[in-house]
């Protein structure tokens, strides 16, 4: 009778570089979820915020045309924009944690490829903010991807 304890004798071996490199389409595939991670979580942000900061002005007793005019106006110091960007920021560094996770590699390279997609997405797609406003949004967005992109790149070292 064998010994239930004893291990199968299977060969168990690490699985061997291929000769081509990286998986094919890797880079563009992280790049692609990190990218649909920052810019799809911050708008669907955006929408529910937007929809919460309208349903507080209707609650308060404004008409539809103020509720219209008060959103399209909105003070930079106010609480939903403050929200809003800081929300964006973690959106745009799980973005970036996602995109070197992914890519395994290389990640600081794609990080800034990401980071500053994500900056042009971001102008493209914004509101009518000021000049000032756009840089300083562009400034945290690549910073926000590049901490993400570490976090990701250090758990990749982990392995």
């Amino acid at each position: 009778m064998s010994n239930p304890f004893t291990p199968p004798n299977a060969p168990v071996e690490d699985p061997k570089e291929s000769p081509q490199g990286p998986r094919k389409g890797a880079r563009v595939k992280a790049l692609l979820w990190g990218l649909a991670v920052d810019i799809g979580g911050t708008l669907v942000l955006s929408v529910a915020l937007g929809i919460a900061y309208s349903i507080s002005l209707a609650a308060s007793g404004m008409s539809a045309e103020q509720i219209a005019a008060n959103a399209s106006d909105l003070p930079m110091d106010s609480w939903i924009m403050i929200v809003g960007y800081v929300g964006g920021c973690m959106f745009s560094a799980l973005g970036g944690y996602v995109c070197a996770r992914k890519a395994g590699e290389n990640e600081f390279a794609l990080g800034a490829v990401m980071a500053v997609m994500s900056v042009v997405l971001g102008v493209l797609l914004g509101s009518r903010q000021s000049f000032a406003m756009h840089l300083v949004g562009a400034v945290l967005t690549f910073f926000a991807v590049m901490i993400g992109v570490r976090f990701g790149a250090v758990k990749n070292r982990q392995r």
